[in-house]
C-alpha cells in the first residue's frame, strides 16, 4: 500500500514541478523544500537501477526506505494541509498498516529462530554454513546476528567439497541423495551435507 502512497507523491510533485516550472530554481532553493530534493536525488538512482537489476531482491532498496518515507510522509502532510480529511484517511492507513504488520509478525513461526543460534548443536562449532542458492534476506539477517559465515553453493557439483558440514536448505528443494536433513528452521531445513 505504501509504494501506492509513494507513486501518488511522485506524480503529484511531477505535476506541481511542471506548473510551476518557471520558479522551479526558487522552489527547490526553499528551506522547507531542500530536504524533499535531496529525497528525490538520492532514491531515484536507486530506485532505477534496482529495477533493472537482473535479480532483485527486496532488501536492495534498503538505502533508498528513509527518502521514500520522507517523500511519502511530505505529500501526505501536503495533501492533509489542502483538503483536511485526508488526514483522517491517513490515520486509518497508518493503523491499518500497522495492524497488519504487527498480525504478519506475529503469525511467524517460531521454528526459525529457535534453530537458527549458536545454542544449536548443529550450528555450535561450525565456522560457516553452507547455503544453496541466494539466500532470503531473513536467513541473511539470522546468520548475520549469529556471526557466521556462510557459502554460497550454486552448482551441486561442488558440495562435495563440503561433505560433513551443516547446509541450510528451503524445505521444498531438499534433495535426500545431496542433503541429511537434521532439523526444520521455519521455510528452512538444517541438513547435513553427504
Amino acid at each position: 500500500m505504501w509504494h501506492i502512497l509513494f507513486y501518488m507523491a511522485v506524480v503529484t510533485g511531477v505535476y506541481l514541478l511542471y506548473k510551476n516550472r518557471k520558479t522551479l530554481s526558487h522552489l527547490v532553493q526553499t528551506t522547507e523544500n531542500r530536504f524533499t530534493a535531496l529525497s528525490l536525488s538520492l532514491s531515484i538512482p536507486v530506485i532505477l537501477i534496482v529495477n533493472f537489476a537482473e535479480h532483485p531482491l527486496d532488501w536492495y532498496f534498503t538505502p533508498a526506505w528513509p527518502f521514500i518515507a520522507f517523500i511519502t510522509a511530505r505529500w501526505m502532510i501536503y495533501t492533509g494541509n489542502r483538503w483536511r480529511p485526508a488526514y483522517f484517511a491517513w490515520a486509518i492507513v497508518i493503523i491499518f498498516n500497522l495492524v497488519k504488520h504487527f498480525l504478519y509478525i506475529d503469525a511467524h513461526s517460531q521454528s526459525m529462530h529457535n534453530a537458527l543460534n549458536r545454542g544449536n548443536e548443529l550450528l555450535k562449532e561450525k565456522q560457516y554454513i553452507v547455503v544453496t542458492g541466494t539466500p532470503r534476506q531473513n536467513l541473511a539477517l539470522y546468520l548475520h546476528w549469529m556471526n557466521m559465515g556462510y557459502y554460497l553453493v550454486e552448482d551441486m557439483n561442488r558440495l562435495k567439497e563440503h561433505r560433513g558440514q551443516a547446509a541450510i536448505v528451503l524445505k521444498d528443494q531438499v534433495d535426500t541423495t545431496l542433503f541429511e536433513p537434521k532439523q526444520e528452521a521455519g521455510e528452512y531445513c538444517i541438513a547435513v551435507v553427504r
